[in-house]
């Protein structure tokens, strides 16, 4: 169990975070930073990041992006 700062007692969730993004402006009113949590379960045809409905953590990986000298592994 967690305390908030006030002592109102919460339970605490975790979840995988896809990518975090600061400076987001363009879902609505004022600044702010938005956390993408992977495992979403809709499946929509217009999804724009698919990569993340898997509730799994994996290593994202392009051959293409990677120096000669640096090499990923899973």
């Amino acid at each position: 169990m967690t305390t908030m700062p006030g002592g109102s007692p919460i339970e605490a969730e975790t979840g995988v975070i896809f990518d975090v993004k600061h400076f987001a402006v363009h879902d609505g009113p004022g600044i702010r930073t938005t956390i993408f949590l992977k495992g979403c379960p809709l499946r929509c045809a217009w999804c724009h990041s698919p990569e993340s409905q898997s509730l799994r953590p994996e290593i994202a990986h392009s051959a293409r992006g990677c120096p000669g000298s640096f090499r990923t592994t899973s």
